[in-house]
């Protein structure tokens, strides 16, 4: 786990669109833990063709660059990498993303999530509470704190 000096300066809301000016930050695909909560938290870069909503789970990169993430494509199928939890972050800039904590997911317009209910990641960043396509099982990254309807946001826990 890394240091936190850089977190101190920026936090975890910080959104950056050139890191080469910026001194004390943590490298691409470090992790980190903010002290306050304890929550963990992995410095990435947005190299996906879409901007990172808050709320939607991020995979890594097929170009395995380190710390390199974009949207899952298809349910079931990319491990979960992190959740987007306090701000978006558009495409090509740098920011962080929850590894470990509680957050808000983006459930899937179809999938809504009892209490206790495991959350799994599905297409396009979006959560559901089972597989989402042909019934393959997916990885559990995360549990509902509250009932969540379907296409909304709602708290969860979430894991990788």
């Amino acid at each position: 786990m890394g240091q936190n000096n850089s977190m101190r300066w920026l936090g975890v809301s910080a959104v950056i669109s050139n890191i080469t000016s910026l001194n004390n930050l943590p490298a691409v695909g470090e992790f980190v833990r903010e002290p306050s909560t304890d929550h963990e938290y992995c410095f990435i870069y947005n190299d996906c063709n879409s901007e990172l909503k808050t709320g939607d789970g991020v995979v890594l990169c097929s170009n395995a660059s380190a710390g390199s993430v974009t949207l899952s494509s298809v349910s079931g199928a990319n491990m979960p990498f992190g959740l987007v939890k306090n701000a978006s972050i558009a495409t090509g800039c740098y920011g962080f993303v929850l590894t470990k904590g509680f957050g808000r997911v983006n459930m899937h317009a179809d999938v809504s999530a009892a209490v206790g209910e495991p959350l799994f990641l599905g297409a396009n960043g979006k959560f559901g509470n089972k597989s989402i396509s042909t019934g393959a099982m997916a990885n559990v990254v995360g549990q509902a704190l509250s009932a969540i309807a379907s296409g909304v946001s709602g708290p969860a826990f979430f894991k990788v």
